[in-house]
């Protein structure tokens, strides 16, 4: 699945993420009760899985292509997106919609930094690898913002990884 992810051209991944990102802010909010799950909180549970597949794979093969020397364990990064998958959508739900919801809160809360973590792995490896050489925060400070802003991110990244990842290397 990573490899087809890393391999998938900018038209195709962009428009989905901006799709989503563009349909999160148009659709309105309350169309249903306030006890269920709206196409808002649909989108952006969506944008977020499609996002957090996009970072994965691009850590996944970075890391699996770079020199054994440079490999970092990928298990921090696999939990940090599960986590990040499985509890921010859901969590962000109960969240803003629960009178009682300080548990919900503190898990979503805590999802944040395993988000910058992903974001922090992601980008540090995609650039160890294109460098072949341990990189430097400088380095790769400007694809950490492109994968934060993955809507944006998705159109200067993508072509990079497609050109280092998507070949048989």
């Amino acid at each position: 699945m990573t490899r087809v992810v890393v391999s998938t051209p900018t038209w195709v991944i962009g428009p989905i993420l901006s799709g989503l990102f563009l349909a999160r802010l148009l659709l309105p909010d309350g169309i249903l009760t306030q006890l269920t799950i709206g196409p808002v909180d649909i989108m952006g549970s969506a944008l977020i899985w499609a996002s957090l597949l996009w970072m994965f794979s691009i850590a996944y093969e970075s890391n699996r292509k770079s020199p054994p020397a440079l490999r970092r364990s990928i298990i921090p990064v696999s939990v940090g997106c599960l986590y990040g998958a499985a509890a921010l959508p859901f969590l962000f739900y109960l969240a803003v919609r629960s009178d009682e919801s300080a548990v919900a809160k503190t898990f979503l809360l805590a999802a944040f930094p395993s988000h910058l973590y992903v974001l922090y792995f992601t980008a540090k490896q995609f650039v160890t690898f294109t460098k072949g050489r341990r990189a430097t925060f400088v380095q790769y400070i400007g694809p950490i913002f492109g994968l934060f802003y993955s809507v944006i991110g998705v159109w200067f990244i993508q072509p990079q990884v497609r050109k280092y990842l998507g070949s048989k290397r």
